[in-house]
C-alpha cells in the first residue's frame, strides 16, 4: 500500500512539473518558431516535454532550437530536463526496491519452511520406526518439544511452541493426527507476525466453544 502511494505521488508530481514548464513554455515561446513546431498548445507542450525531454526522443533538436531563440528558453527547457527525468528515476527506484523487497520476504519465507520441514523430518526419524511416515500424531509433537534444536527452529520462525503444547487442538484441530504437511502449514499460520484473517476469527469462535462445552457451560446465543 505504502509503495502504491509513492508511485501515486511520484507520477503526480512529475505530472505538476510537465504541467508547470509547459504552461511557461508556451507562452513565452508564442509566436516563435520554437512555439509553432513544439508548444502551439498546453496539450502540445506537455507531449513535447513528455516525449522529447523526459524520455530524449529528439532531445538535441529541441534543446538546439530552444537556445537558438533565447537564452531563457534554453535554462527553462535545461532545469526540466534535470528535474524530470529525476523524477523518474525516483519512481523506478520504488518500483524496483519494492519487487526486491517482495522476492526477499518470498525467499525468507521458503526458507523458513524448509528450515523447518527438515528440522521436523529428522526429529521424526530419531524418535525410531513409526508406523505412518508421512504423519504425525499428538504424542509425538509432544515428544518432539523435547528437543532443544527443533524448538529453537520453531521460536526463531515466531511459532509459539508452548502454546500449541498446551492446546494441541489449535494444530490438530480435534484430530489425533495428521500429514506433515498440514502440520506445518498448521503451524506457519501460528505465527505471530502473521496477519489476523477470516479464518483466524472462525478458528477463535469453534476454540470459545468447544472450551464453554468441555467446562459444561451451554454456549450463549448469537445475537442479531
Amino acid at each position: 500500500m505504502a509503495a502504491n502511494c509513492i508511485r501515486f505521488f511520484t507520477c503526480l508530481i512529475l505530472l505538476s512539473v510537465i504541467y508547470i514548464f509547459s504552461i511557461a513554455l508556451t507562452q513565452l515561446s508564442e509566436g516563435t518558431p520554437l512555439g509553432t513546431a513544439y508548444f502551439p498548445t498546453l496539450v502540445d507542450g506537455m507531449f513535447s516535454l513528455l516525449f522529447h525531454a523526459c524520455f530524449f526522443q529528439g532531445l538535441p533538436d529541441l534543446a538546439r532550437l530552444c537556445f537558438q531563440e533565447n537564452f531563457l528558453y534554453g535554462l527553462s527547457l535545461l532545469v526540466f530536463v534535470v528535474l524530470a527525468p529525476l523524477t523518474v528515476m525516483n519512481l523506478i527506484v520504488g518500483v524496483l526496491v519494492e519487487v526486491v523487497g517482495v522476492v526477499a520476504a518470498a525467499e525468507q519465507e521458503a526458507s523458513t519452511r524448509n528450515a523447518i520441514f527438515e528440522a521436523l523430518q529428522e526429529a521424526l526419524e530419531r524418535l525410531g520406526p513409526r508406523k505412518k511416515e508421512d504423519v504425525i500424531a499428538r504424542g509425538e509433537f509432544a515428544a518432539l518439544v523435547n528437543r532443544p534444536d527443533l524448538v529453537g527452529i520453531f521460536l526463531e520462525s515466531g511459532i509459539d511452541v508452548v502454546a500449541i503444547l498446551r492446546d494441541p487442538d489449535m494444530v490438530f484441530a480435534g484430530e489425533a493426527e495428521m500429514s506433515i504437511t498440514e502440520f506445518l502449514e498448521e503451524t506457519i499460520a501460528l505465527r505471530g507476525s502473521n496477519p489476523a484473517t477470516v479464518r483466524d476469527l472462525g478458528q477463535l469462535k469453534l476454540q470459545i466453544l468447544r472450551e464453554m462445552r468441555t467446562r459444561g457451560r451451554p454456549p450463549m446465543p448469537m445475537s442479531r
